[in-house]
């Protein structure tokens, strides 16, 4: 038995298709040559297993959406009948560019995909409900005038020294002056804050 090499792969029947990927990589100034590939096929089964250094999810939406999620569930309980005015969420800079991008292009969500992409609209359906199911991301939800207000409320902030898209801070600011600040650092479900086996298992169970 002998480990397979990009030459393998590259005298294949997917050769035509690895092409076309190839080119789309350089169109985003990506080259992969035999030699990078061989490099990282080379380093299967030795060193660390990347499977210990996955994230999963805990609701279903994409992962810039899970810290604010997490962060919403969290403050609920500190709530107790105050009205929010502002809810701000410091995240990393790009989470900032790609949610700004997507409500130009998008504006209120109008799918249930374009719920799921819509941090604003999933913090805020959060607010709303308490919970997010798949329930949170139908029609009744994402037309709901009352999560739609809720979303208005949400600003994003740049928080440089945030390298990724697993933590997020929050500040809510309240009708009669009061202020609820959190901040998460990694949520769970990543390798810095893992679940349990028991947390895993259940998700597989909603």
């Amino acid at each position: 038995l002998r480990m397979a090499s990009a030459n393998d792969f590259c005298g294949c029947s997917v050769a035509s298709f690895a092409n076309g990927y190839s080119e789309a990589m350089k169109s985003s100034g990506i080259v992969w040559t035999p030699e990078k590939i061989d490099a990282v096929l080379d380093t299967l089964g030795k060193g660390e297993w990347r499977i210990f250094g996955q994230s999963y999810k805990t609701v279903p939406t994409e992962t810039i959406t899970h810290a604010p999620i997490e962060l919403v569930l969290a403050v609920l309980p500190k709530v107790k009948g105050r009205t929010p005015t502002k809810i701000v969420f410091g995240v990393s800079p790009i989470v900032v560019k790609i949610v700004k991008e997507r409500n130009e292009r998008f504006g209120l969500p109008k799918s249930d995909l374009e719920a799921r992409f819509d941090l604003r609209y999933c913090a805020a359906a959060a607010w709303g409900r308490g919970k997010f199911t798949l329930a949170e991301m139908a029609e009744a939800a994402f037309t709901d005038p009352t999560i739609l207000a809720i979303r208005d409320l949400i600003e994003l902030v740049p928080e440089d020294h945030r390298a990724t898209f697993n933590g997020a801070s929050l500040a809510v600011n309240f009708t009669d002056g009061t202020t609820e600040k959190l901040n998460v650092e990694d949520f769970l479900g990543t390798p810095g804050n893992p679940m349990s086996d028991d947390q895993l298992s259940d998700l597989f169970r909603v």
